[in-house]
């Protein structure tokens, strides 16, 4: 449960990893759609550069949030700036879902650029 931050050595070399593997496979498409939840709500967004449309539910943004005993601070500040640079980056729409009262989706929603639809 290390949220794409660990390669299969266990370093700290996750994201560049995970984008060499997703990557090999959305740029055989002309069109690619992302979606997820929770987890992988949050896989959709680091690598929405990757997309022409995502859409995520519940995903988390920013670790020091939910979980700010996860790895170093460099750590969790890496995954939240790859969050708002991928979704920057996203060639299409990017859609947030999140639950109305529920605190902890609420407040990863704001942490994301403006450009986000929130739904």
């Amino acid at each position: 449960n290390a949220w794409y931050l660990q390669d299969p050595e266990f370093t700290w070399d996750g994201l560049a990893y995970f984008d060499r593997k997703i990557r090999s496979i959305t740029e055989r498409y002309r069109h690619v759609f992302m979606w997820g939840g929770s987890m992988g709500g949050s896989a959709a967004l680091l690598f929405a550069c990757l997309a022409d449309c995502v859409h995520a539910f519940s995903p988390q943004v920013d670790l020091a949030f939910t979980w700010p005993s996860f790895g170093s601070a460099q750590i969790r500040e890496t995954f939240r700036a790859r969050v708002q640079e991928s979704v920057s980056k996203c060639r299409g729409a990017v859609t947030v879902h999140l639950g109305e009262e529920n605190h902890n989706d609420n407040r990863h929603a704001s942490a994301l650029p403006a450009s986000v639809r929130l739904h």
